[in-house]
């Protein structure tokens, strides 16, 4: 088994080898916690010292109060068929998530087991959680009618 300082420096590895822009994030309560910039879309890869067994690819959504009136202000058929397709197709891309509710406020987390992990699986993991993102803006900008990018959605993880 991997020390966790050979565990950090592997997966940073591959990371970079991807062409992904890669920082640590400060955080008392992990192993390590890399910022990873996927395309414009912020992700955090954590190893948490009480599961040495896993490491933990997080990202989320936080949409603006302007962005989330216009959810709110839709009407009860429209808010459900919305979050309806988007429950699903967060489930279809086999990753877990925060309830999906109004007021809309996501995270997005994908595991990946060291005991199989290799660079394929990783990224397949790193990858699903990006998709994840992409679905839940693509949901919202249909839903609102909008044809492109929902402006100012920030990224959290």
């Amino acid at each position: 088994m991997y020390s966790d300082e050979e565990k950090k420096v592997i997966i940073e590895k591959w990371l970079r080898e991807e062409g992904f822009q890669v920082s640590e994030a400060p955080d008392s309560g992990s192993t390590f916690n890399f910022s990873v910039d996927a395309g414009g879309i912020r992700l955090h890869v954590i190893q948490n010292p009480d599961q040495q067994d896993k490491i933990l690819i997080i990202s989320g959504v936080d949409i603006p109060l302007e962005i989330e009136n216009k959810l709110s202000s839709m009407s009860l058929e429209r808010k459900r068929a919305f979050l309806w397709s988007l429950r699903f197709g967060l489930l279809q891309l086999r990753v877990s998530s925060s309830p999906v509710a109004l007021p809309l406020k996501l995270k997005v987390v994908n595991a990946a087991y060291y005991d199989g992990l290799n660079k394929n699986l990783f990224m397949e993991r790193l990858l699903d959680v990006h998709r994840a993102i992409v679905c839940i803006n693509w949901n919202i900008e249909r839903a609102l009618g909008e044809p492109g990018p929902v402006p100012d959605l920030s990224y959290i993880g």
